[in-house]
């Protein structure tokens, strides 16, 4: 007896993490950032780039991801109007939800997520006249398939905000008592 097996190219498998930002030119600096290679002439990024983190595997090996992607547009106006020279690794983490794949229609007006950071730091979702927003960022191209997640494009880098109530703010106050007085 042969068993037929049909070719890898022809099963309709979607691609890895990278391979999707490959395919997706206008997002190719945050793909540089995400990629842990060293040599800047074979990301194609522009050189405020060069600042590389190993993100993509740490966000492959999830079960399930979903990426809230800034395009180059994006990332080169954050860098100017910041005077910064490269986006930190945390605030890149910040785009990623971990063991989540949420399609666009998963995405609910008031939906809180944990991202890459923590349970500290959520992103929240929020519909504006029909458009849906991630924090204050238009989400602008969605549900672009990967393998085992989900890339939605951004017109804006998302800041860092911290959850209002993370930090143990306890006052004790002392109370005296005389002793037969109350």
């Amino acid at each position: 007896m042969k068993v037929l097996v049909p070719q890898r190219s022809l099963t309709g498998s979607l691609p890895n993490l990278l391979t999707r930002l490959d395919q997706m030119p206008d997002y190719s600096i945050f793909r540089g950032y995400i990629i842990a290679r060293p040599d800047n002439a074979l990301t194609g990024c522009p050189v405020f780039a060069l600042q590389q983190y190993s993100l993509a595997s740490a966000i492959e090996a999830a079960e399930a991801y979903t990426v809230f992607a800034p395009n180059n547009e994006a990332i080169e106006s954050y860098i100017r109007e910041k005077k910064v020279t490269t986006l930190e690794e945390d605030i890149l983490r910040y785009h990623v939800v971990l063991e989540e794949k949420l399609l666009k229609n998963d995405l609910h007006n008031g939906m809180h997520r944990d991202t890459m950071l923590g349970f500290s730091y959520l992103l929240g979702f929020f519909l504006h006249n029909d458009q849906l927003y991630v924090n204050d960022a238009p989400i602008n191209y969605t549900n672009v398939a990967t393998d085992k997640g989900v890339v939605h494009g951004l017109g804006k880098v998302l800041e860092i905000q911290k959850n209002r109530c993370d930090e143990n703010d306890t006052t004790i106050v002392g109370v005296s008592y005389i002793k037969g007085q109350r």
